[in-house]
């Protein structure tokens, strides 16, 4: 508490306060990690000391690769790998092409090394730069990391499985915590330090620069979500192709929920827009999925997507009492303020009264679902230069044959869901990419991954939407005869309340402009009607 107290304090700043005043804090050498601290003051753990000496030939060897260099040497050689003995100090040197040529060079090094002295190479010490971790190493029965220490093991490395704890970032801005809240997983065999998975970014990494909080077991919550009907009712049907003279009558007895037929979810409609309108709630007519109730100055929307509601309202009472009134009718759970919903979190900064949206973790499942989370990080959505048209699309049936195992209209339809949600800035290119989904060539997957790219950088970015004067302020813009394959025009329009983007669109326009004002024309008319 005192820890608190006092701004987080170092140890030996409290002892000296403890001595120089009348200041009483029990169990000084005692107190638990600080997780404040560690979050913002966490530094790397120095290296003490140095490893010990190998003590005769081949007991430890140094390799590294060098390259590719600017200067091919003759035979096309663009890469050198070393072997040092750490005993002896004497060296090999190996010319590759490749750097996938490390593993074979280094096969002819042990054979002709162990040979030569009558020894066995123990431990093969690298920058754990991949060459030596890639799949044909792992065919090898003995990996060089293998140690025959001819002592006890030391226990002092062991961790509680699971356990939480805070590990050093390497990257992030100044003002970012200096450490993240990660779990411990096990322990990497290639190198010195502790696997921990980070559910923030959802990855898993080997750091040494870290302090554990073995406290205690992991904590499991199971939260359910949802309504259903109130109702408990035998049903009966005809089964589907039992039909005979003698069991023309005979029924079956449906032993499982109406909840799992199609019919479930119209019935389920249905029941709700009765039971709600009887609570004076009144459908949109553009947007069935959204009711609004007026009582005065107060006024209350609800958002229904199948069994999640949303409830948005300027009054709480009247909040609170809906809730009230929801959980008479229907099994519901109440899930509080909403933060996370069809794949949007939500923030909200009441001082500021602001609120944020965005797509982060449904972005990083798109990425994992098409194997792109470990992609380069893109800056342009789509390349310079690149112009899409039919004339790239697949010409022989080899590939054809290719591009059906790609999922590419998968792949838009993921895109599609982020770009009609939160981000407006990839509308244009979803645009042009989704126009081939029946007849993509490699061309137009490339697009596509360049998008996948772009996103993996940008996953993190938040619609942000203040609380001031309501304005709202209107765009649009053309261009002309853009499409290769028809020469028709492109058009697009934003508009922002607020300064928060609450309409976008970009599209093809359905007929050929036959000059550059005609196309702006169109684009102002589908903006006018998206404004009215």
């Amino acid at each position: 508490m005192w820890h608190a107290r006092l701004g987080h304090i170092s140890q030996d700043r409290k002892k000296r306060l403890v001595d120089s005043t009348s200041l009483e804090i029990d169990n000084l050498d005692n107190l638990p990690a600080c997780e404040s601290g560690l979050k913002g003051k966490m530094t790397k753990k120095p290296f003490v000391g140095q490893s010990k000496l190998a003590n005769g030939l081949l007991d430890l060897i140094h390799t590294d690769v060098c390259g590719p260099l600017n200067t091919q040497a003759r035979g096309g050689f663009s890469y050198l790998l070393t072997f040092t003995d750490d005993h002896s100090r004497y060296g090999y040197v190996y010319l590759m092409r490749y750097k996938s040529e490390a593993f074979v060079r280094f096969k002819e090094f042990r054979l002709e090394v162990e040979n030569q002295t009558g020894r066995k190479i123990k431990i093969l010490r690298s920058d754990r730069g991949g060459e030596y971790l890639s799949a044909p190493s792992k065919t090898v029965a003995q990996t060089p990391y293998q140690i025959w220490h001819g002592k006890p093991a030391s226990y002092k490395y062991l961790r509680v499985w699971g356990s939480p704890a805070y590990v050093k970032r390497l990257v992030g801005d100044k003002l970012d915590s200096r450490s993240s809240l990660c779990r411990f997983i096990g322990y990497p065999k290639e190198t010195a330090g502790y696997y921990f998975y980070d559910p923030t970014e959802q990855k898993v990494f080997v750091s040494r620069n870290a302090v554990f909080l073995e406290r205690g077991q992991l904590e499991c919550h199971n939260l359910l979500r949802g309504m259903v009907f109130r109702r408990d009712r035998d049903l009966y049907g005809s089964a589907g192709g039992i039909h005979g003279s003698r069991e023309e009558q005979k029924v079956c007895h449906l032993q499982r929920s109406i909840y799992g037929l199609m019919q479930a979810f119209r019935s389920w409609n249905i029941r709700f827009d009765e039971v709600i309108r009887g609570y004076d709630f009144v459908k949109n007519d553009f947007d069935p999925c959204v009711y609004k109730k007026v009582s005065g100055s107060s006024v209350l929307f609800l958002v229904l997507y199948v069994d999640d509601i949303l409830l948005i309202g300027n009054d709480i009472k009247i909040l609170g009492d809906s809730k009230a009134w929801l959980s008479t009718q229907f099994s519901m759970n109440d899930l509080s303020e909403a933060s996370y919903i069809l794949g949007i979190t939500i923030f909200r900064d009441r001082s500021k009264r602001i609120l944020g949206m965005t797509q982060n973790s449904y972005v990083w499942k798109v990425l994992k679902r098409f194997k792109m989370e470990h992609s380069k990080r893109g800056f342009l959505l789509m390349r310079h230069g690149v112009k899409l048209s039919k004339k790239q699309s697949p010409k022989t049936d080899e590939e054809l044959k290719r591009m059906l195992d790609i999922p590419y209209a998968s792949a838009v339809g993921s895109i599609q869901y982020v770009a009609q949600c939160t981000r407006p800035d990839i509308a244009y290119a979803l645009s042009v990419t989704s126009r081939y989904q029946a007849c993509a060539g490699e061309a137009h997957w490339t697009a596509v991954k360049t998008i996948l790219q772009y996103l993996r950088r940008t996953k993190d970015v938040f619609l942000v939407y203040g609380g001031g004067e309501l304005i709202l302020e209107g765009f649009s813009d053309a261009s002309f005869q853009s499409d290769d394959d028809d020469a028709k025009s492109q058009s697009g329009f934003v508009f922002k309340l607020n300064g928060g983007v609450v309409a976008w669109k970009s599209s093809k326009h359905d007929t050929t402009a036959d000059s550059t004002t005609e196309a702006e024309y169109i684009a102002a008319s589908e903006a006018a009607k998206e404004a009215v």
